[in-house]
């Protein structure tokens, strides 16, 4: 047999080779796509974000003192005054907080 008889067939055989593994894998090595995860679950009035933070095992205070800071704003106990610039000039705690 001529040696380039041998060169065409390995050519061959690699091309296969190759088509087989690409044909396999699409129809079988492929993961299914994964749906979206909706969150059931409602989340506890009487416990603080700060509080179920630190029994994640946050240590950071400084990060919990933001997730706080966050809770706050998103209960609307206290309000954020911005600068020209849009930065943050002070916190003002809301009339919402005060009882008389």
């Amino acid at each position: 047999m001529n040696k380039s008889y041998i060169v065409i067939i390995e050519i061959i055989v690699v091309i296969l080779v190759a088509i087989y593994s690409v044909l396999t894998w699409h129809f079988f090595g492929r993961d299914p796509k994964r749906k979206t995860v909706i969150p059931e679950f409602n989340v506890p009035d009487n416990i603080s974000a700060m509080f179920i933070a630190y029994i994640n095992g946050e240590r950071d205070s400084i990060r919990i003192l933001k997730i706080g800071i966050l809770s706050l704003l998103s209960k609307n106990y206290i309000s954020v005054i911005k600068d020209k610039k849009g930065k943050i000039k002070k916190f003002i705690l809301n009339n919402k907080n005060k009882k008389i």
